[in-house]
């Protein structure tokens, strides 16, 4: 007992420093000081168009990044899209707690302080053999709802400020409607990913949003100015040390973040990318559809393995490195879990 008390205060030590510097992050990410509000308040419109006008233009004939946002740079100013999808993951929580009737389970069987993996299934988490019966035939709006519900209290937390870290500075610089594409492709792909080849697991969470995000960022690092690398290398350090940090346990599923991130990569090319010179635009335009076409295929193709085959490929059955990657030995908790909290 006194291994366990002491391990479970670790843990949730661990996950509470993380949380704070995530917040931490995600406020210098926004640029937000005690001055820098109040400067931006009291800004006028015509100056705020003027400073991004220039902005804009300064980057242009530098060709090192695009135009930040769109073309009244509205949605850089403030991060739209990151508020949207926090407060969708708020009301997932809420949901899901409701649906406990705030009877969350001990941390044994899951220790991100939440309820049990029954309720996240009824609540719409992706799960590939129970998608038959449970709202109609093929319920693939599990394919949407699985990222907006979570696991536990500290995996909302842990979420929604990973949400701003890194998707806050990309929407300052690009806007709502380049960045909104790239987390709805890549979180769906990642979950469909995951019923696919872990089908048997109940999987939710927002990882999938987040490593799409990155991958996007990945490709544009060195198109934004300075004074924007250093928030978008924090956003990157710190997703990736918590989400290792949720590899030892056995909730995580590395196919959905393994597919989010390639998709955020391509994803990231095609609509972040500068525009290219025009005796390039040709090869540009060839690789932008060969991009598209190749997410297409690989959606109409996951769809039609679930159709065809509901119990999915089962791949922790034939890939021992992945079986060892989703769930890493520890005396705290047991491996043989049917329920991945986070992707």
């Amino acid at each position: 007992m006194g291994e366990v008390s002491i391990g479970v205060a670790v843990r949730l030590g661990w996950f509470l420093v993380m949380a704070m510097v995530e917040v931490c992050g995600a406020f210098r990410g926004l640029g937000i000081s005690g001055s820098s509000v109040q400067e931006q308040v009291e800004w006028e419109p015509g100056r705020q168009r003027e400073a991004l006008s220039v902005e804009a233009s300064t980057d242009q004939e530098s060709f090192s990044a695009l135009p930040a946002g769109d073309a009244d740079g509205a949605e850089v100013i403030f991060p739209f899209l990151c508020m949207r999808i926090a407060g969708l993951q708020l009301a997932g929580f809420v949901w899901t707690a409701y649906n406990s009737k705030l009877n969350f389970v001990s941390l044994t069987e899951n220790p991100l302080v939440g309820p049990a993996a029954e309720v996240l299934r009824d609540s719409g988490s992706t799960c590939a053999t129970c998608m038959d019966g449970m709202s109609g035939q093929h319920s693939y709006w599990r394919l949407l709802t699985s990222s907006i519900l979570h696991g536990g209290l500290l995996h909302l937390v842990l979420n929604v400020c990973g949400m701003f870290i890194v998707g806050a500075t990309l929407e300052r610089r690009y806007g709502l409607r380049r960045l909104f594409p790239i987390a709805l492709i890549s979180s769906v792909m990642g979950n469909l990913a995951s019923a696919v080849f872990v089908p048997c697991h109940y999987s939710v969470g927002a990882s999938t949003v987040h490593f799409g995000l990155l991958g996007a960022a990945m490709v544009v690092r060195w198109q934004v100015p300075e004074d924007h690398r250093l928030p978008l290398a924090n956003s990157s350090f710190f997703v990736a040390g918590w989400n290792a940090m949720l590899a030892m346990m056995p909730l995580v599923d590395v196919f959905g973040i393994a597919a989010s991130l390639v998709v955020g990569v391509l994803l990231g090319y095609v609509i972040l990318s500068p525009p290219p010179p025009p005796h390039t635009r040709y090869y540009f335009d060839v690789a932008s559809r060969l991009v598209f076409f190749t997410i297409g295929v690989a959606f109409i193709g996951g769809l039609v393995v679930l159709h065809f085959q509901a119990d999915g490929l089962h791949a922790e059955c034939w890939c021992e490195t992945c079986a060892a990657l989703s769930c890493m030995p520890y005396g705290f908790w047991e491996c043989p879990m049917t329920v991945v909290l986070d992707h």
